[in-house]
């Protein structure tokens, strides 16, 4: 196995197009010294491909016996904090030559020992990694012993919630389930509630907590000219303003993750970043395949309409993709601003529906597809997915449509959920209603409400 780099950091003789072919020895060094069952880096390579590459990879599974790692700009923010610090000062040329190959070969490969890395600590396994790929890039003997490690993940986190008076019999369980679970204490949350309402005004304060801060949103601006939404026998704006608010939850905080969830949800198990966040610091996304709630707007905005990224919360997404998502809905929609872009858009998702047609849930203009689908097609390296594939049972072949291709096998791994909707935990397949005790079937109307094994007894 080999690597090319610019020679310039390599300090060897140059090869074609200026890069160097290192042979890999600090690794296999580093692999044949390490005790039997042990982690060890097997096998390491640096790319400046967009996706990663599934030959080295099943090379690394079927030949080597290894598990295939990839980290894109792995360590880049941390060596970035060393040439700030001027702790290395004496090496400050070589260090601005590795973050440039940072920065020009952004994807890094290897291949870990199986089981020894599978079980070790995630300290363990990126001190190895880094150790690995600072010998295989050729730095100075005495930067690469003392180079510290890049840190656990340390992120600002803040916890967002859109909500209204409305919704104050499930807010009540999610504040005791945040209060026990999510540590607020270092991580804030943020309830946001309507302005002009007084009943929201009331639950604000006869229900937030005090370690909780809330925001009062004031009408959008365009509010009256986006088509209504009927609901039960009402015209409302209420699941559209929602969407509408969605977008712009960066408005309420300034932490570098925003972490948003429905008031309609309970955490069940303590968070931490590990959860989170996977091994390099990109938050954990969750789909699920075969469906969306509102394929009008992803076809408008010409996104895969067979995701739903509603299947996990908290939405963790990084706080400048917020604004990159509004821009691109409004370069879409081809409109001044993002105000101007929603209210098209809220006309726009009934364009192929019958002249006339009342406004249904599947138009609203949701945030969570939007940004999700967008997010997977324009910057998925940016995060860690975690796609749940699945497909109809009965093959529907009248349709004329064949099943989607699966997600590539690296954003198909399971994960660990920190919360669920109450309206929606699964029995036998079908969706359960926590809230009106039942479901979107007869089955799941009669069936008792579970979460995997466990059989719930809430039913309001």
């Amino acid at each position: 196995q080999a690597v090319c780099m610019p020679h310039s950091l390599a300090g060897s003789v140059p090869c074609p197009l200026v890069l160097v072919c290192v042979a890999m020895v600090a690794a296999a060094a580093a692999a044949a010294a390490a005790p039997a069952g042990a982690c060890r880096v097997l096998s390491a390579k640096v790319s400046s491909q967009g996706r990663p590459e599934p030959v080295w990879c099943n090379d690394c599974a079927r030949r080597l016996g290894g598990s295939c790692w990839r980290g894109d700009g792995f360590g880049r923010r941390h060596v970035e904090g060393i040439v700030g610090s001027g702790l290395w000062s004496e090496y400050n040329e070589t260090l601005a030559e590795l973050l440039q190959h940072m920065h020009t070969t952004p994807r890094w490969l290897a291949c870990l020992s199986r089981p020894g890395c599978s079980a070790a600590s995630r300290m363990d396994r990126l001190e190895r990694l880094w150790r690995s790929f600072l010998g295989l890039l050729g730095l100075p003997s005495q930067l690469l012993a003392g180079l510290p490690v890049p840190p656990p993940i340390i992120a600002t986190v803040a916890l967002v919630v859109r909500t209204f008076a409305g919704a104050a019999s499930t807010l009540l369980p999610f504040l005791r389930s945040v209060e026990l679970f999510w540590p607020h204490w270092r991580w804030p949350v943020i309830l946001v509630f309507d302005a002009e309402s007084e009943a929201d005004r009331f639950v604000a304060t006869a229900l937030a907590p005090s370690w909780a801060k809330v925001a009062f949103e004031p009408p959008p601006p365009r509010l009256r000219e986006w088509v209504e939404l009927r609901r039960k026998g009402s015209r409302i704006y209420g699941w559209q303003r929602a969407s509408w608010s969605h977008f712009n939850l960066d408005d309420y905080s300034s932490a570098d993750f925003i972490a948003q969830m429905d008031a309609d949800t309970i955490f069940h198990t303590w968070v931490d970043e590990e959860l989170l966040f996977d091994d390099f610091g990109r938050p954990r996304v969750t789909g699920i395949t075969h469906w969306s709630d509102f394929a009008p707007v992803l076809r408008l905005m010409d996104l895969q309409t067979d995701f739903d990224f509603m299947a996990g919360q908290p939405m963790l997404l990084r706080r400048e993709h917020f604004k990159a998502t509004r821009d691109f809905v409004s370069r879409r929609m081809q409109a001044a601003n993002f105000d101007e872009a929603y209210t098209l858009l809220t006309h726009e998702v009934l364009r192929n529906e019958t002249p006339g047609a009342i406004a249904q849930t599947r138009h609203v203009p949701s945030q969570q597809s939007v940004m999700g689908g967008y997010l997977w097609r324009y910057h998925r390296d940016a995060y860690s997915w975690h796609i749940l594939w699945r497909f109809p049972s009965a093959r529907l072949w009248n349709t004329g449509s064949p099943y989607a291709k699966s997600p590539s096998m690296w954003h198909r791994c399971p994960q660990l959920y920190v919360a669920s909707h109450l309206n929606c935990w699964g029995s036998r397949g079908d969706c359960v209603g926590l809230k009106q005790g039942q479901g979107n079937s007869s089955a799941a109307a009669d069936a008792a409400p579970v979460k995997g094994d466990v059989r719930l007894p809430l039913t309001s």
